[in-house]
């Protein structure tokens, strides 16, 4: 048996160490790859049904390591970061197009009318209507 020398053990440790950084920075960044490939599909899919199910399936995660992967990369949970993209698409189409509220509410993914009125309301205190006038009326006042 060859005796214990403690320099040699320093050795081993520090480049087991090494190794686990290394397998850490290549899961973080295979996490991070992910999670854009998730938002990136997001941002091309709004109209459609999106799950916290069905992305994390979409990257080969568990519903909840995606969730907190998401988290820690965006800072939001998965459904308010996918109902802030629907109304930032919303405002935009309410904005500078004359589609009517409920084909909007199905271009980004909110499908029940009273559900995409209550979610728009709740983020700007009024209807998609009256935002819809209001932006108008300050489009046709610069003009």
């Amino acid at each position: 048996m060859k005796p214990f020398i403690a320099d040699e053990f320093v050795a081993v440790v520090s480049q087991a160490a090494k190794s686990v950084r290394n397998s850490q920075l290549t899961t973080s960044e295979e996490s991070i790859y992910r999670i854009e490939s998730a938002i990136q599909y997001i941002q091309n899919h709004l109209a459609d049904e999106l799950s916290l199910e069905s992305l994390s399936d979409l990257i080969h995660y568990s519903p909840s390591y995606f969730s907190k992967c998401f988290k820690e990369h965006t800072g939001k949970n998965v459904s308010d970061y996918i109902r802030e993209l629907r109304i930032q698409r919303a405002e935009v189409l309410l904005a500078t197009t004359d589609y009517q509220i409920q084909e909007i509410a199905d271009m980004v993914g909110i499908f029940k009318i009273n559900t995409f009125g209550t979610v728009f309301r709740k983020a700007h205190g009024i209807s998609p209507t009256t935002y819809r006038n209001r932006h108008k009326t300050s489009v046709s006042e610069e003009s």
